[in-house]
């Protein structure tokens, strides 16, 4: 595994989660591997195990990959699975590894190598068949042998800034899914296709609940059918809060920038505020006020800003479910 990401076997519930998180993270690998067999000149950022499946951020210059190249990688993939290359680990210099991976082009293993602490590790995948080494610096865990990946399944590409920032380069994210079983992977692979075909933006046109338009991009105008479900679902909630003890509220979506000063908002969330700046008020009045850049509101605790029994009214305000008695006021 990615040392970056760090391991515990403490943190896994059993040993077939354990078993499960070193095959997904193995067969990042052998996909990196069959992508740099494909792409020589392919740089490898971070290759983690995730919920039901992997991933590996890769940056190829002057190539960008779409879905109709899986097949090919999947086809490499499985003539690495074909060899049975043994996965070892090793303990390496940092220095000499830095070099190795200055010399072979490999920025972002650069840049995390020196973020690393001691001792350093790679994992060397060494094939008989073509009597190459295949390196890529990982503190584990593994499976044996390639061997073991062979029910794999490529999913999707998808784009990602290198650390997440926006700044930064952007990667081509590949992901897959593997399992022990081919059953357990024919099973998975059946409820994607299975939720696919419940997936919200395909019902939302066929059940005339929502559209979308230049408008207002991103948000969602209901439509009669999708605002009397919604109004259905809000009921419900309601209903079922009420029972338990909580009460409504009505609090302001507006508020001075002491607020958000108090709450921690300003100092760690402030480029994400909509700012009402001096001179956009009443003549005599100097303030600063923020909405948040999902409508923030203020909240007793107990509360969520995005409750699902908050109805609005014709001003725009919400009603926030709230704990009744004992609830203590404070901030979002």
């Amino acid at each position: 595994m990615d040392k970056e990401e760090g391991f515990d076997r403490n943190d896994f519930g059993s040993e077939e989660e354990y078993r499960l998180y070193c095959l997904r993270h193995s067969t990042a690998h052998v996909m990196a591997q069959a992508v740099q067999r494909l792409h020589p000149a392919a740089r490898l950022a971070i290759g983690p195990p995730v919920e039901d499946g992997f991933y590996y951020d890769i940056e190829i210059p002057d190539v960008t990959l779409s879905e109709d190249d899986l097949p090919a990688i999947e086809a490499e993939m499985k003539k690495i699975v074909k060899e049975n290359q043994p996965f070892e680990m090793e303990k390496v210099d940092r220095v000499a590894l830095r070099e190795q991976l200055v010399a072979s082009g490999q920025p972002y293993k650069v840049e995390m190598l020196d973020g690393f602490d001691d001792p350093i590790s790679v994992c060397r995948n060494p094939s008989k068949k073509t009597g190459e080494t295949w390196v890529d610096m990982c503190a584990g865990p593994h499976v044996m042998r390639t061997g073991q990946c062979k029910h794999f399944k490529l999913l999707k590409i998808a784009g990602a800034y290198w650390r997440g920032d926006a700044t930064r380069p952007q990667l081509q994210r590949l992901y897959g899914t593997v399992w022990p079983t081919r059953e357990e992977l024919d099973q998975y692979i059946f409820r994607l296709e299975e939720a696919k075909k419940r997936d919200h933006r395909k019902l939302g046109q066929q059940l005339d609940l929502f559209m979308f338009h230049d408008y207002s991009p991103g948000c969602a105008f209901w439509l009669p059918n999708g605002e009397t479900v919604y109004h259905v679902l809000a009921d419900r909630m309601r209903s079922m809060l009420l029972s338990e003890g909580y009460v409504a509220v009505r609090t302001p979506q507006l508020f001075d920038k002491k607020l958000w000063e108090t709450s921690g908002h300003w100092d760690h969330y402030q480029e994400n505020l909509f700012h009402f700046a001096e001179g956009h008020f009443h003549e005599g009045e100097e303030a600063e006020g923020a909405v948040g850049e999902q409508a923030q509101r203020a909240e007793v605790a107990g509360g969520e800003a995005e409750d699902a029994g908050a109805e609005e009214d014709a001003d725009g305000d919400v009603a926030d479910q709230t704990r009744d008695a004992d609830a203590g006021a404070g901030p979002a």
